[in-house]
């Protein structure tokens, strides 16, 4: 049994001097415990209302949330376990939009921002002493124009697709892993690091398949983080199809694209550090 608050909205201002910097967050909250007693017998004594697990975000935002979304998580984690009397784990997990400073000059504008591309997510669980800490990147639209084909797959009666071997590959990636340890990470640093690694590696070869994909991208994070034990990547192909100009006596050279709004294929997998 579990009980939380969700979908609770905080925007954090950093501010050093004139130069800021904003956390961006939706943060939501469950708390496991010796519970039992308010669903069996609607006894709510040391029951920890969703009011005082809302106002907490900000509490602790207020005395704290100086560095990533991961170290926030876990000071929620141990400030639930401590001041909650009947719990004994908790899980908080954040959603972080993310702003890049306008350009200005050479280092970008001191206090103003526009929004970025992906959405960073972290999932902190724990009793306040130990954690498991996993953190992601979804909403990350990307496209290559060339590179990528669909060959040598099953054909029968309800096939109508034709082989191709120079496509549009389109995608809105999600990836999430798994760290091996809680402390003496980098989140920041790791989680930057990462989202550079899955957009090389996605546009640095040939695809015959999202699948494909699928393992080149996390292999390569693997390779290049210890300290990451597992990756998960959801790659939906939203496709594009070269729009037939025959019937207004033109060819169309892979130049002119119908792009679908669904059904999308969906793709994924994941890879497991052996």
């Amino acid at each position: 049994m579990d009980y939380g608050k969700s979908d609770v909205r905080l925007v954090r201002v950093h501010r050093d001097g004139s130069r800021h910097r904003i956390s961006d967050v939706r943060v939501d909250v469950l708390l496991e415990g010796r519970i039992r007693q308010g669903y069996l017998y609607g006894d709510n004594t040391d029951w920890m209302s969703t009011d005082t697990i809302r106002n907490s975000v900000y509490y602790i935002a207020d005395q704290g949330f100086e560095s990533s979304i991961e170290e926030f998580g876990k000071d929620l984690v141990r400030h639930y376990c401590a001041t909650g009397p009947l719990t004994d784990r908790a899980t908080v997990s954040i959603t972080e939009k993310l702003w890049d400073r306008i350009p200005e000059g050479t280092d970008g504008h001191d206090h103003a921002f526009v929004r970025a591309a992906g959405l960073r997510t972290a999932s902190v669980s724990g009793d306040g002493e130990t954690f498991q800490i996993n953190a992601g990147i979804t909403d990350l639209q990307v496209l290559k124009t060339t590179q990528s084909g669909w060959e040598n797959y099953l054909k029968n009666d309800l096939t109508t697709l034709a082989e191709t071997s120079d496509r549009i590959l389109a995608t809105t990636a999600t990836a999430e892993w798994t760290y091996s340890q809680s402390s003496e990470v980098d989140f920041d640093a790791t989680w930057t690091g990462v989202r550079e690694q899955l957009l090389h590696t996605f546009g640095d070869h040939y695809s015959p398949g999202a699948q494909n994909d699928i393992y080149l991208m996390g292999r390569a994070v693997l390779k290049k983080y210890d300290v990451i034990s597992k990756i998960h990547i959801s790659l939906p192909n939203q496709h594009h199809v070269e729009y037939d100009m025959t019937r207004f006596g033109r060819s169309n050279e892979k130049r002119v694209y119908h792009a679908t709004a669904e059904p999308s294929g969906l793709l994924q997998g994941e890879v497991v550090r052996a």
